[in-house]
């Protein structure tokens, strides 16, 4: 003999219970992406009823507005170049040439003219090269002012030198008392015989 089979309504009100259940309940990410999908659906049919050379010309459009948020985004995230670098990374001395008298007079003639940023510069090259040629060191226009500094550890005072020259040229607005904090860091730099 075989169980009876149960009613209609305890089958209906298990069923219940069964979809009622929490594996059963519809998720937020069902419904978003059933959402989604329509949005792609009514796109697509959108862009089906176009005809070729509409559909083209958004294709054109959307690769040049791609284009152009690559190019914003590789402009923002490049390296500033430190102002009057390049022109020394490219191997020109900041002053176009010269040596150190010729440069230490431009300084002084750029600090008349109230242009004290340029002049702290080329104050500070003008220095160095002074320092180099008497260590018997060739002139490396590629090194920055503070590899100049750790190349010349024996240079006592090139260090302030430095500190107060890019202050200068880099720092707030200069003056002349800057600039002249500049030379006085300058002057007692001790010469060295070649």
């Amino acid at each position: 003999m075989s169980a009876p089979l149960p009613a209609d309504a305890e089958v209906a009100a298990r069923l219940r219970a069964i979809l009622a259940s929490r594996e059963f309940a519809p998720h937020v990410g069902d419904d978003f992406r059933r959402r989604l999908d329509g949005w792609f659906h009514s796109i697509f049919d959108w862009l089906s009823g176009l005809s070729r050379w509409q559909r083209w010309a958004i294709l054109a459009f959307c690769l040049a507005s791609l284009a152009a948020v690559a190019l914003e985004v590789w402009w923002s995230l490049r390296p500033e170049p430190i102002p009057g670098r390049e022109r020394r990374a490219r191997g020109a001395p900041l002053s176009g040439g010269g040596g150190e008298r010729s440069l230490r007079r431009r300084a002084d003639a750029l600090a008349a003219e109230g242009r004290f940023r340029e002049a702290a510069r080329l104050l500070h090259e003008a220095v160095l090269h002074r320092l180099a040629r008497e260590r018997g060191l060739p002139w490396r226009p590629e090194l920055s002012d503070w590899e100049w500094v750790a190349l010349l550890p024996s240079a006592r005072g090139l260090a302030e030198l430095t500190r107060t020259a890019q202050r200068v040229a880099y720092g707030p607005e200069p003056g002349a008392a800057d600039f002249a904090a500049c030379l006085r860091h300058a002057d007692a730099l001790p010469e060295e015989a070649p």
